[in-house]
């Protein structure tokens, strides 16, 4: 496990960025070709896209799809568009866009704020902070403080989360007030 060698290369749209596994498929969110790839192993051979999305809201401009997250029954993803300020609920069973809620400014990283998987934070790097998604009222329920500049990189710990600033060098440690 010293020197690890690329033994396939799998097409998935233009600029694949984030990627999120699930029970059976491997999803990845395409930045430039604004939609959602599912790849799949078939009985011991190698991985091949099994099902691409159309470009999200293809009359429009579609922004970026950035990051992907797979709630842990396998059912639904959440996906961050950067271009767009949204987060986007996929249905996986359906393989289609359910909902889609505005966020602060270039919604990046996503994770669940809690094992519950209730509320979804994610970090929006020109808004400079990060925002709460209650998953049951699809709808945002809060805001960090103003972080450092351009968060980007997000992890929930016990009692708050963890981000990035990509403009002044920290890792900031949030602590969750007021929480339900």
């Amino acid at each position: 496990m010293k020197n690890p060698q690329i033994i396939q290369l799998i097409p998935c749209g233009k600029s694949p960025r984030g990627m999120a596994i699930s029970k059976n498929s491997v999803w990845v969110a395409g930045y430039y070709s604004r939609n959602i790839s599912e790849i799949q192993r078939r009985l011991g051979r190698k991985f091949e896209v099994f099902y691409t999305t159309p470009p999200f809201d293809s009359k429009k401009y579609q922004g970026n799809m950035r990051d992907i997250l797979i709630s842990k029954d396998g059912e639904k993803a959440y996906i961050s568009n950067m271009g767009r300020n949204l987060v986007h609920i996929f249905s996986v069973e359906e393989k289609a866009f359910t909902a889609s809620l505005v966020v602060g400014k270039y919604p990046n990283s996503l994770s669940f704020a809690d094992e519950k998987e209730n509320k979804l934070i994610v970090s929006c790097r020109k808004s400079n902070s990060v925002y709460v998604i209650d998953l049951k009222d699809l709808a945002v329920a809060g805001r960090s403080q103003v972080t450092g500049e351009i968060p980007t990189g997000l992890a929930s710990i016990k009692g708050g989360f963890l981000s990035t600033s990509l403009e002044n060098n920290k890792l900031e440690l949030h602590k969750w007030i007021g929480r339900d």
